[in-house]
């Protein structure tokens, strides 16, 4: 259809094209024809071009769709090339594609709730879970404490101690909960670490949780529990830190140092911890030293030292120490003496040389050796005392300072009808204050306006070294004026 269309209007317009040559092609010159002339200058009608143009192609438009179309010439196919066999090319392979890790989605954290703090049980709560288990023990010679570790399948109750509480007690009397009482029986000690198992029978009671053995750090809180003084009522509570944690050669034991108040009394009751747990054995203070007095130093043996031996004193094991083996008597060094004089209290003393004086306070005046072995204390009154009376109360006084009394080996007084008199007393024990076995002699002088009491301690190890000396300064070297 269109190339129909575009042969009719070539036609059209071939047409057009003759008619305006033929209209504008100027005739031939030739012999002017009068007539012609006279007949052409007459006005001739201008001819309708556009009319003329629009009646030829309405001609051409009627010829041609009466005409029978001539068939344009089919044209010959074009041959289709033969395929020739394209080469396979070799498969390139396909890369497989490197997954792209997809990024790790960081999970929002749920909100974990913060967990509620445990209150810290209070000092008071401390004590109330634990009082129950802190015993009184008593003998005929001395007061102590104890507590109770473990219970009996018998209903009974175990209760560790200090050995030198209980030492030569034919006796023994445990109150528990300050209110009821029981007779206990030993059944081990051992005299090294100063300590001992007892057992009572029958009732309900509670035992302490022991800490696991360790060292216990200095700074830790603790807490002493004990009778102090064989005072009557409930038990004492002593509050203060672990100082130190050391190895004494004396009690063979690891000791807790400590600046909670343990005095006499408070021995072999429990140092325990803030959570109420049982870390050592009050057992021991040092008050003094070379003369020079001291103040918190308290020492418990450690649940270390306790575990060492513990299951064999549950079983009757008893471990003494050893009886001294004599030995000659060494050649005795000439002692070098000077004079001490105290005129505030009338007396004058001979000391040896190099041994350590402490006046500080003159009522109360100390000699010390130098390796702390012996020592002797001249206490001076401005009153005449009553010797068998002051000595009741002398040997009541140092039962109770000195922890434990074994034995009052004499006791030996004179008095005179003006009030004067000499006065002998020699003790045997075990003193916590002094970390060893003593003897101790005291000898006690009135006139007619003062009184003096002049004590010479030495531990046991020590007694061939010293006993002649303190001899002498107590009965030579000793003049009230």
């Amino acid at each position: 259809m269109q190339r129909t269309f575009a042969i009719l209007t070539l036609t059209a317009t071939a047409l057009i094209m003759t008619v305006l040559a033929a209209c504008t092609s100027a005739p031939p010159t030739a012999t002017p024809d009068i007539p012609a002339t006279v007949e052409v200058a007459m006005p001739t009608p201008t001819p309708d071009i556009q009319a003329m143009v629009d009646a030829g192609v309405q001609e051409a438009l009627a010829a041609m769709s009466t005409a029978t179309p001539t068939p344009l010439p089919t044209p010959p196919p074009t041959p289709e090339p033969s395929a020739t066999a394209a080469p396979t090319p070799t498969a390139t392979p396909t890369p497989t594609p490197t997954a792209t890790p997809l990024p790790t989605l960081t999970p929002t954290p749920t909100a974990t709730p913060l967990p509620t703090p445990t209150p810290t049980p209070s000092l008071a709560t401390i004590v109330e879970q634990v009082k129950a288990g802190v015993v009184r023990i008593d003998t005929f010679y001395s007061g102590g404490t104890g507590f109770i570790f473990d219970t009996t399948d018998q209903g009974g109750a175990l209760i560790l101690t200090n050995y030198h509480v209980i030492a030569d007690a034919w006796a023994i009397t445990v109150l528990v909960n300050d209110s009821d009482t029981y007779q206990a029986t030993v059944l081990g000690y051992d005299e090294y670490r100063d300590l001992a198992v007892l057992e009572i029978c029958c009732g309900d009671f509670h035992a302490l949780s022991m800490s696991e053995p360790s060292e216990i750090k200095a700074g830790t809180e603790v807490m002493a529990i004990g009778y102090p003084l064989n005072i009557e009522g409930s038990s004492t509570v002593t509050k203060g830190i672990a100082s130190a944690y050391r190895y004494s050669d004396s009690y063979h034991s690891w000791v807790v140092q400590t600046d909670a108040s343990i005095n006499p009394g408070s021995s072999g009751g429990p140092l325990i911890d803030s959570t109420g747990t049982v870390i050592g054995v009050n057992t021991f203070v040092i008050g003094r030293k070379h003369g020079m007095e001291a103040e918190g130093l308290g020492f418990a043996i450690s649940q270390q030292s306790i575990d060492e031996v513990l299951s064999s004193l549950k079983q009757g094991a008893r471990y003494q120490l050893p009886t001294p083996t004599p030995t000659l008597t060494p050649t005795p060094v000439p002692v070098q003496w000077w004079t001490y004089t105290n005129r505030s209290f009338r007396y004058s003393i001979g000391v040896p040389r190099g041994w350590i004086t402490d006046d500080s306070d003159k009522s109360f005046v100390s000699f010390d050796s130098q390796d702390s072995a012996a020592f002797v204390t001249v206490s001076s009154y401005n009153w005449q005392a009553d010797l068998e009376s002051w000595a009741d109360q002398f040997i009541d006084k140092y039962r109770k300072s000195s922890g434990s009394i074994f034995e009052i080996g004499i006791r030996d007084i004179e008095q005179k009808a003006d009030g004067s008199g000499v006065g002998f007393i020699r003790i045997f024990g075990r003193a916590s204050l002094f970390s060893c076995h003593i003897q101790a002699k005291v000898l006690m002088v009135t006139t007619r306006s003062r009184s003096y009491a002049i004590s010479g301690v030495i531990c046991d190890s020590s007694i061939e070294k010293y006993s002649e000396t303190v001899n002498s300064i107590l009965f030579e070297k000793f003049k009230p004026y």
